[in-house]
């Protein structure tokens, strides 16, 4: 949770069990809300770098696997104001993949624990710079060309 990229708030991860990478990300985005919610810090705008996820929680329904995630993250939305949410790139959300990592990594007993961080870890540092400096990350495609 973070007002931008010059002002930390508060950032967490924790490790889970996740059937796949959307259940992943929709946990993440409830406990979001959650903490948000719990600590008065809303508004917010949230971001998702997985497109599906932006369109379920914005129109959309889930699969049954998904349905009592998707119901809880729209009911904490509305609580905190009608909280928008929006879909951006993966390379602009660099910091929350590299907190990802440093959950994925932790040992299995912290599992379903969250870590909680009110100064930047060392290694989102960079990252952060670039955030403020508003340097551009560059992505990677395939093209697949053909002759005529």
């Amino acid at each position: 949770m973070t007002l931008d990229a010059r002002h930390w708030t508060q950032e967490f991860a924790a490790k889970i069990h996740a059937q796949s990478a959307l259940h992943a990300e929709m946990q993440a985005l409830v406990k979001g809300l959650e903490l948000a919610y719990t600590h008065n810090l809303f508004p917010i705008i949230m971001k998702a770098d997985t497109q599906v996820l932006a369109t379920y929680i914005k129109k959309g329904t889930a699969t049954m696997t998904h349905t009592n995630i998707l119901y809880d993250c729209r009911f904490l939305m509305t609580t905190m104001g009608g909280t928008p949410i929006n879909h951006i790139y993966r390379e602009m959300n660099s910091v929350t993949h590299k907190l990802a990592d440093i959950a994925a990594n932790l040992d299995d007993d912290m599992i379903g624990k969250s870590l909680f961080w009110d100064t930047p870890p060392i290694s989102v540092n960079p990252m952060l710079d670039k955030d403020i400096l508003e340097i551009a990350s560059f992505r990677s495609i395939s093209l697949m060309l053909s002759a005529i």
